[in-house]
């Protein structure tokens, strides 16, 4: 959880569009921008790694992207129990507080997660997040969840 270049928090962020068209115009802006930047295809805008200046154009390249965004940081030592004995336990808890918060607005949402890293633990977070995929009322919170490259 803790240990060499690794944050004292553990911070999870996700973006809600509305629909697909939403989705598709956003990742249209971050290919543009992409180019403007010079940087190759597949450069992945890492907050805590960019200069300040890259993070306003990005903000700036977005910023008419329809969507709505729900986050949640923790303080990693400040997590303790039983259910937090791995390094993913408390990934997997921060994400499950961010799916409780944006909850009341998924109807049958296509969850996509980062497909870059672990993939023992990304087949574990797409399980974890299936297991909680209804809403408060029982409905169907949650229709599919895939991995894909940022």
């Amino acid at each position: 959880m803790l240990g060499g270049g690794s944050s004292d928090y553990c911070t999870v962020t996700s973006l809600l569009f509305v629909s697909a068209e939403d989705a598709r115009k956003a990742e249209q802006c971050i290919r543009r921008l992409r180019q403007e930047l010079g940087v190759p295809e597949r450069f992945e805008f890492h907050f805590a790694k960019l200069k300040q200046a890259w993070r306003e154009h990005f903000f700036k390249a977005v910023r008419d992207c329809p969507c709505f965004y729900f986050a949640m940081a923790i303080r990693k030592r400040k997590v303790s129990g039983l259910g937090f004995n791995s390094p993913d336990s408390c990934h997997k808890f921060t994400c499950k507080l961010v799916l409780e918060n944006a909850q009341s607005f998924l109807r049958r949402a296509t969850v996509v997660i980062d497909g870059s890293g672990n993939r023992r633990f990304r087949a574990q977070l797409k399980k974890y997040l299936q297991a909680r995929a209804l809403d408060f009322d029982g409905n169907q919170a949650i229709r599919k969840v895939q991995a894909q490259t940022s």
